[in-house]
């Protein structure tokens, strides 16, 4: 047997994010390997899951005060020295720029930065996260090893803003596929939890409240087909709840309060794609590799999704892409695509079932292990 590296981790913060499930997901299921995680920020929703699998997990909390904003790279440098990793792996900007600097000081050699934003625009992008991504553009040169990036088109993009295109890999997330999976019984529970029948067309969006992930798009599509489809629509996610007081004038504007369900964050996200007919995400700039695709195509019920980083690489169907921003087209789709579950029920199952079936083949969870251990060159160190 051969003798387990060290792996260490720096992520900006442990929160509810498609980056630290994806982080979460590889330490816990990588067992070749010892694997510890060093947040800049808290704990959050992970740290605690990391914890009880046997993971350890430092909290830097650099955003508490100046304090912490000066003692964080300290601490980080002390963290390193002591535990001595083979390699350290970095997740998204502001970890990439202070860990790999810091890694360097410490005597690591072999430091990977992660990648997962698609989008780097002025109006789109915070000004400090296109900064930092340009500066970190230009460190790419000489301080990771490799670049890791979660889509095609998130390597595209920092190609062409500057990043050395040598060192630019794509690792897709991966999947457990034993615990996403499709459950209708779990489905119809949740349908009789929130007092929706059978025979109602569900649809849902789960994702944050956030400018980049369209609610306003969906919304008004949602009012443009209120006349035509009787539908009810589930909101779940941090902040989608009735103390939006923005999402509700949105909803009061177009008329659909009655229409929809907001639920907040759940932890049932499994019961909750299985109950849907149709999950929608039409995010208008930002996204890598959305997770939301990928989690309710596996469970069986396809997604509708605006054509951002790897979406419609996921999807492998035209018909469930549609144009970023634009509630017409959307609209348009969703009428086309709820008549299709109706009237062509056999159609729908082998689309649905082949969406499925692409899915479980290219995303699952062994084989994003498998390119992290041959991206880190382990047996190299």
């Amino acid at each position: 047997m051969k003798d387990k590296k060290k792996i260490l981790h720096v992520i900006t913060g442990l929160g509810d994010g498609g980056a630290e499930g994806v982080l979460s997901r590889l330490c816990i299921n990588e067992k070749s390997n010892d694997h510890i995680v060093v947040s800049l920020l808290d704990g959050g929703k992970y740290g605690g899951l990391l914890k009880d699998s046997g993971v350890p997990v430092f909290c830097l909390h650099m955003n508490s005060d100046w304090l912490g904003l000066i003692s964080a790279p300290y601490k980080l440098y002390q963290i390193l020295k002591i535990q001595r990793p083979d390699v350290v792996q970095t997740w998204m900007y502001h970890a990439d720029l202070l860990g790999g600097i810091v890694a360097k000081l410490a005597g690591v050699k072999k430091v990977y930065w992660g990648i997962r934003h698609s989008t780097l625009k002025v109006g789109e992008s915070k000004l400090t996260t296109i900064l930092i991504a340009r500066l970190c553009a230009l460190l790419s040169y000489i301080l990771p090893v490799k670049i890791i990036c979660c889509a095609e088109s998130a390597r595209a993009i920092h190609a062409a803003i500057g990043y050395k295109k040598t060192k630019l890999v794509v690792i897709q997330n991966g999947y457990e596929f034993d615990k996403l999976r499709e459950d209708k019984g779990l489905g119809s529970n949740f349908r009789s939890e929130i007092g929706v029948s059978e025979e109602t067309v569900l649809l849902g969006m789960v994702g944050r409240y956030n400018s980049q992930k369209g609610h306003d798009v969906f919304i008004k599509a949602l009012g443009l087909i209120k006349n035509q489809i009787d539908f009810v629509c589930c909101f779940v996610g941090r902040e989608m709840d009735f103390n939006n007081k923005d999402l509700l004038a949105a909803l009061e504007r177009e008329d659909i309060q009655e229409r929809v369900m907001m639920l907040g964050p759940r932890n049932d996200i499994v019961a909750v794609m299985n109950a849907l007919d149709l999950h929608v995400l039409p995010s208008t700039y930002g996204e890598g590799f959305p997770n939301v695709v990928a989690e309710s195509i596996a469970c069986g019920t396809p997604c509708l999704a605006s054509n951002v980083g790897d979406a419609a690489n996921i999807i492998q169907n035209a018909l469930f892409v549609v144009p970023p921003g634009d509630d017409v087209a959307l609209a348009e789709r969703l009428i086309k695509i709820i008549s299709l579950k109706k009237n062509e029920p056999e159609l729908w199952e082998s689309i649905s079932c082949e969406m499925q079936n692409g899915v479980y083949e290219r995303y699952s969870i062994g084989s994003m292990l498998e390119k992290y251990n041959a991206a880190w060159a382990l047996n190299d160190v």
